[in-house]
Parts: structure tokens; C-alpha cells; sequence
């Protein structure tokens, strides 16, 4: 009887892994090509939206496992017993290992609830994948390719921003990987990390619209790009990242006066945008509907958010 059933499961392995070839084979007329992605606009803009997915909302609940949650950087909705593990120092806890911030969490939640890592890396090769093939497209205007280049490289510097400002100066991913390629990139300092962001900005200014039609809402702007920029300048002036242990000449614990006036001139020139019309100050009496409101999508104060 034993024997029986051995042999009996043995035969449906065989017939599940022999049948699973014939399932997974996909035919090549089935999917969709990289030439038919990178030459037609409208595909290829739909592979570069998918940069939007990736961005975190900060104030909703659902990123309650990243360690930001703890501090100002996120809405805390952590349970007690998570509280009790950080505060005890256990930052990596093995039940609850995604409280770092690098792991995704079980494979099936969606990018809003996986971490900031986890979204960083998927987004910046998208907007690589955008940068490296957009002299394919043919069947595009010269706008049309400049709003794409300046989405990818807006969002390859808002990811980078997002790696390090948790875990200090990473490597700057600007190419796309190819297992054949060698991957021990070395780990810059924050203020080159930066440096490089800021880069990344710049160009997104040069090539991003200062508002967007009405069906295009939601979509990153100049003024975006600037905002980024001063944002990062300002990180990298403070005295938390003026302590680089990877930069020995950074060791003063003290702000960079030098560095926190060039992000004082970056934001002022979203100032400047706020002058011509661009934004502007929610009245006191409508505060509450910069967070909801019934007759507006987003308010006219708001330079960046998540299109949903």
C-alpha cells in the first residue's frame, strides 16, 4: 500500500513537470518586443509611466514596516509589539526583518507597501531603460521625447534620493545591468551621491514642462525638478551627513553654510515659479483641502504628489 502511493505521487510529479514545459514555452508572437516597446510613443510611454508606480505615500498606512515610520519620515502605524522591538535596538528583528526597509514583504504587496529599496532599484532601471533607448522611438515629437528624458532622469534621481537618505552614499546606478556585466560597483560618498542627484535634476529642468494639460495632471514638472534639488542640497548640508564615514573630510558634525546656500538659491527658484502663478498659498479658511476636498484633485500649493 505504501509502495502504491509512493509510486502514485511519483507519477503526478512526472506528469506536472512534463506538462509545465508545454505550459511555459510562450510562443514569440504571444508577447510584446522591445523594439515594439521602444519605437512606438504610445508603448513606450506606458513602460515609462510605470515610474509613477513606485512612489511611496508617506502619510498612509499601509508603509507601517519601514523603520521611517519611527521618526518624521512616514505616518507610524506600527503595532505595540513593533514599537517594543525598535525600541529595545532590535532594528532587524527576525520575525519582522522588513522593519529595515529592504525587503518586500511576502512577494505580493504592491509597491506602495514595499520598501523603499525594493522600489528604488525595480524604478531606476525604467528610467535607464528610457535613458539608453530613446533614440529608438521614431514615431515621437521632439517634446515628446524630451518629456519622456526628463521623466526618467527626474525619477532616477528621486530614487537614488530615496536610497540615500536612509543608508547614506550608494553606487549610482545610471546603465542598465546585464548579467554578463560586472556588478561590483563601488559605493560613493553622500555628498557624491548628491552630486550626482543634482545632475539628474538639472537635466530634468532643461527638459520637463512647467505645467502639464489637464488629462496629464499628476505628471513631474520643472518646478518639481527644482524642489528635488534644493531638497537634496539641503540634506547634504546638514550635520547629519556632514559625518560621512565613507569622506574623511566630512567628519565636522556641523552644517555646510556653503552647501545650504546653494539649496537656499535651488528652492528659490521654485519661489520664482510660485511668482509667475505657477503655485500658490491655500487660503487658512480651506487648509483642510489641501488634504481633501470635494471640487479640487490636488491644490494649488502642491508642486509633487502621487497621482492614485
Amino acid at each position: 500500500m505504501k509502495y502504491f502511493k509512493k509510486l502514485s505521487f511519483l507519477i503526478v510529479i512526472i506528469l506536472l513537470t512534463g506538462g509545465c514545459e508545454e505550459y511555459l514555452d510562450k510562443a514569440p508572437e504571444s508577447g510584446i518586443t522591445d523594439k515594439q516597446i521602444f519605437t512606438n510613443y504610445n508603448n513606450f510611454r506606458g513602460f515609462n509611466d510605470q515610474l509613477y508606480n513606485y512612489l511611496r505615500d508617506y502619510h498612509d498606512w499601509k508603509p507601517r514596516f519601514t523603520i521611517g515610520s519611527l521618526a518624521d519620515l512616514e505616518e507610524c502605524g506600527l503595532d505595540w509589539q513593533d514599537v517594543n522591538t525598535v525600541n529595545n535596538g532590535n532594528y532587524y528583528n527576525k520575525a519582522w526583518n522588513v522593519i529595515v526597509g529592504w525587503m518586500v514583504g511576502g512577494g505580493t504587496k504592491a509597491p506602495d507597501r514595499a520598501s523603499p529599496a525594493a522600489n528604488a532599484f525595480k524604478a531606476l532601471r525604467i528610467a535607464n531603460l528610457t535613458i539608453e533607448n530613446i533614440d529608438q522611438l521614431k514615431d515621437a515629437t521632439q517634446q515628446e521625447k524630451d518629456h519622456l528624458l526628463g521623466q526618467a532622469y527626474f525619477f532616477r534621481a528621486w530614487y537614488h534620493f530615496e536610497l540615500i537618505r536612509r543608508y547614506g552614499g550608494m553606487p549610482y546606478f545610471d546603465k542598465v545591468f546585464t548579467p554578463d556585466m560586472n556588478m561590483d560597483v563601488p559605493r560613493l560618498t553622500y555628498r557624491e551621491s548628491t552630486n550626482r542627484i543634482v545632475e539628474d535634476c538639472e537635466k530634468a529642468v532643461e527638459l520637463l514642462p512647467e505645467e502639464w494639460s489637464q488629462q496629464h495632471l499628476g505628471r513631474v514638472t520643472d518646478g518639481t525638478a527644482l524642489a528635488v534639488k534644493g531638497m537634496a542640497l539641503l540634506y547634504d548640508a546638514s550635520p547629519t551627513m556632514n559625518n560621512d564615514p565613507l569622506d574623511p573630510q566630512r567628519n565636522s558634525n556641523s552644517y555646510d553654510t556653503e552647501r545650504a546656500k546653494q539649496a537656499a538659491s535651488a528652492l528659490y527658484d521654485v519661489i520664482e515659479l510660485a511668482n509667475q502663478g505657477l503655485y500658490s498659498l491655500q487660503p487658512g479658511d480651506e487648509y483642510r483641502d489641501m488634504f481633501f476636498s470635494r471640487d479640487q484633485w490636488v491644490s494649488d500649493e502642491t508642486i509633487f504628489f502621487i497621482p492614485d
